[in-house]
């Protein structure tokens, strides 16, 4: 079924990724690539990176539904910026968490919205949200946080047995936030890893 829909009406993936292989770096030349070569391109990386075939790589899934975590979507911006030429934010794909976004902000198409609601927006209309929520190890909010450097309450413990046990070569200390194994990763659309 993917195999049709990827046929149907546009070049095919494989044709499209050798096209793509062909230019090397002379896509470095040009000042805005299209939205499909950068599809292209995210597309074959995230699956060499997930171990998966490009055909199975949907763009509107986030990445971290392909299993790729922090340090493989920070790599993946820094590899981009060198294939595009021009830096890229090593945040990027948390701001554009799919193939889809990603590619249609670095193509440029998301400009005129971006203008729009700069345009749009006026001091008169500012407002501020100001909060601060935080775990620290032996603090659950701020307020504990103060406490305990106001007391002078020193945070760090031995590994808790059940976050793994240290063997000689590792540190038997930390600071550890408690319940942390009951994190959603999925809640931010981050990687479980």
């Amino acid at each position: 079924k993917l195999a049709a829909h990827m046929d149907a009406g546009r070049m095919g993936f494989a044709a499209r990724a050798h096209r793509i292989s062909m230019m090397g770096t002379s896509l470095r030349s040009f000042a805005h690539p299209t939205k499909d070569a950068i599809t292209d391109w995210l597309t074959a990386k995230i699956g060499q990176l997930a171990g998966i075939p490009p055909e199975a790589i949907e763009p509107g899934r986030p990445f971290a539904a392909y299993g790729l975590g922090s340090v493989d979507v920070v790599g993946l911006s820094g590899e981009l910026g060198e294939w595009l030429g021009r830096p890229i934010a090593a945040t990027l794909a948390y701001d554009y968490p799919t193939i889809e976004a990603m590619a249609r902000y670095l193509a440029g198409a998301d400009a005129s919205a971006s203008t729009a609601v700069r345009k749009a927006f006026t001091y008169a209309d500012a407002i501020a949200v100001i909060g601060l929520g935080c775990r620290f190890p032996k603090a659950k909010n701020p307020d504990e946080f103060r406490r305990l450097l106001k007391n002078g309450v020193d945070a760090i413990t031995r590994v808790p047995t059940s976050r793994w046990t240290p063997t000689q070569d590792s540190v038997p200390w930390g600071g550890f936030i408690d319940n942390v194994d009951q994190f959603d990763p999925a809640f931010f659309g981050i990687s479980p890893r």
